[in-house]
């Protein structure tokens, strides 16, 4: 198990950047492990975003953008 510190940065007009710092790695090439990403609005349940990290699920659109390795991983927004 590995659990995560978020962090906001926001840019108005241009983008908003969620960094995550995770406890251990959870991502390296092959070890199986993965981080991934969920929106979930007000009353609504979790909606798959990204998965290994930087793979859009179908259906999310392209400004929303997945980096990082190891244990540091940023989901960043662009357009907002």
């Amino acid at each position: 198990e590995s659990r995560g510190q978020v962090t906001v940065t926001v840019s108005v007009g241009h983008f908003v950047s969620l960094s995550c710092k995770t406890s251990s790695a959870v991502y390296s090439e092959g070890n199986g492990h993965y981080l991934h990403w969920y929106q979930q609005k007000p009353g609504g349940a979790p909606q798959l975003l990204m998965h290994t990290y930087n793979q859009r699920q179908s259906g999310t659109p392209s400004r929303f953008s997945g980096s990082g390795s190891g244990s540091d991983f940023t989901l960043t927004i662009s357009g907002v």
